[in-house]
């Protein structure tokens, strides 16, 4: 089984573009090396995010956050155990308030903001934007994103499964 953790927190000052891209590279960096998938949306100062792994590996993740100086107000939404991950193409998926496709789908939905969504809906519409995202990514951004999981395999010689779950097939 597999954690997975949503939380929301808010910035001390709203992340610009670079801000954005250096919290997010070591994000993903922590996330690889723990085994660890998650997609985040960035509203101004205001963050949201699904973590899913192993237990151990999403509670060192949460700790982390919560431990992060440039975060502040973190309060988790929703913590359940599912059979498989939703966002498992993603090693760190980011979308911010200005993707075009993350505005049409809240368009579509009568919102403005992913924070209006009750939960469970707003992790519906990062699963909708996490997809099309990642159909419309290029070959070499997607080929990028798809050979990380396989370093951690290379690691330790067992698969992404195995590593988190502890069991072999």
């Amino acid at each position: 089984m597999i954690v997975q953790t949503i939380y929301e927190c808010r910035c001390h000052h709203p992340f610009d573009a670079d801000e954005l891209k250096e919290f997010a590279d070591a994000a993903r960096a922590h996330n690889i090396a723990n085994g660890v998938t998650s997609f985040l949306v960035c509203e101004g100062d205001r963050l949201l995010q699904v973590v899913e792994g192993g237990t151990d590996a999403v509670t060192l993740t949460m700790r982390r956050i919560t431990l992060d100086k440039r975060l502040r107000d973190v309060k988790v939404r929703l913590m359940t155990r599912r059979r498989a991950r939703v966002f498992s193409s993603w090693a760190l998926g980011v979308v911010d308030k200005d993707d075009r496709e993350f505005r049409r789908i809240l368009k579509n939905l009568n919102h403005k903001s992913v924070f209006d969504l009750n939960i469970l809906d707003a992790l519906k519409l990062m699963k909708r934007v996490s997809g099309r995202k990642y159909r419309v990514m290029d070959i070499l951004e997607r080929r990028e994103q798809n050979t990380r999981p396989r370093a951690l395999k290379a690691k330790s010689g067992l698969s992404l499964n195995e590593e988190i779950i502890g069991l072999r097939c």
